[in-house]
């Protein structure tokens, strides 16, 4: 099963984010709570940390601009 990865509401205010860079390459391996990826907004940077494990499969690449609740990439499952 697909766990997707969405863009965080990080404020009241906010949009959009833009994924700053990936900390993981397409196709690796990812535990839960280990940070993905860099998310900048108009007022911060924030580290995305996985909410489950499984194989990293990007839909965006860095420097995408992606809404709030807007899916960044998905955790598939091993196998």
């Amino acid at each position: 099963m697909a766990v997707p990865i969405v863009m965080p509401r990080l404020g009241d205010f906010m949009m959009e984010g833009t994924v700053a860079k990936w900390s993981k390459s397409d196709g690796d391996s990812v535990g839960q709570g280990e940070v993905i990826a860099e998310i900048e907004t108009e007022k911060l940077n924030y580290d995305l940390e996985a909410t489950d494990g499984g194989i990293l499969h990007l839909a965006v690449q860095e420097g995408a601009v992606v809404a709030v609740d807007g899916v960044m990439g998905y955790l598939l499952a091993e196998g």
